[in-house]
């Protein structure tokens, strides 16, 4: 004897076709999203932003003419007590000993001097 055994199929819920068409709509939403964020970045870079601020205000004036008259003074050499005593002594040395005096070395010397002042003026 034999015997049949049948039983029923047991049908599989269908998720694929559900999943796809999530994919495609969220898809579609990212690229409506983007083109929408893209379009305002590029509206916006394109508009022309005006400020109205004075250029030269007054601290800014008076700052330049600071710089005019500090440029003014450090080219003027400045002659402090010191220096005015250096030259008095040197004078009166040159008068009590005539045969010293001042030979070529240093009188290069002191233009060399004077030239380094100026530049570190």
């Amino acid at each position: 004897m034999s015997a049949t055994l049948q039983t029923s199929a047991i049908d599989r819920p269908q998720v694929a076709g559900p999943i796809i068409a999530a994919i495609v709509l969220a898809l579609a939403i990212g690229a409506a999203a983007g083109s929408l964020i893209t379009r305002a970045v590029v509206d916006r870079a394109d508009t022309d932003v005006v400020v109205s601020a004075p250029v030269w205000d007054a601290q800014k004036l008076s700052a330049m003419e600071g710089r005019q008259v500090a440029a003014q003074v450090r080219s003027v050499p400045t002659w402090d007590a010191q220096k005015l005593a250096a030259m008095e002594g040197r004078l009166l040395a040159e008068q009590i000993t005539p045969a010293i005096g001042w030979d070529e070395a240093k009188l290069a010397a002191m233009e060399g001097r004077l030239l380094a002042g100026q530049v570190g003026d």
